[in-house]
């Protein structure tokens, strides 16, 4: 048990140097400023559709829950991920 905590805590804190604030990164419309529609997380690989642009906002996906901004919120994400239990609501994030 030991050594598998070792590792989430390895593995958590990677996550937040990584993907620290990375998942508040949303498509935001340049005329209205709201959000869009289907929520899509952007930045890296992922790109806003015409007439959005890639914006900061304050809150995270699954109510603020699956988020990597800091070492015990990362650990709850690589338990979820282990587990498999709600793993896929991470999983579609990244």
């Amino acid at each position: 048990m030991v050594i598998l905590m070792f590792f989430f805590i390895i593995l958590s804190i990677a996550g937040s140097n990584l993907m620290g604030g990375m998942l508040k990164s949303r498509c935001i419309s340049v005329q209205t400023g709201k959000k869009h529609e289907d929520d899509i997380i952007c930045g890296g690989f992922n790109s806003c559709p015409g007439g959005h642009f890639c914006g900061k906002t304050n809150e995270n996906p699954n109510f603020g829950v699956s988020n990597f901004d800091n070492v015990s919120y990362s650990m709850l994400a690589v338990f979820q991920s282990v587990t498999l239990e709600g793993w896929s609501d991470v999983q579609v994030m990244l």
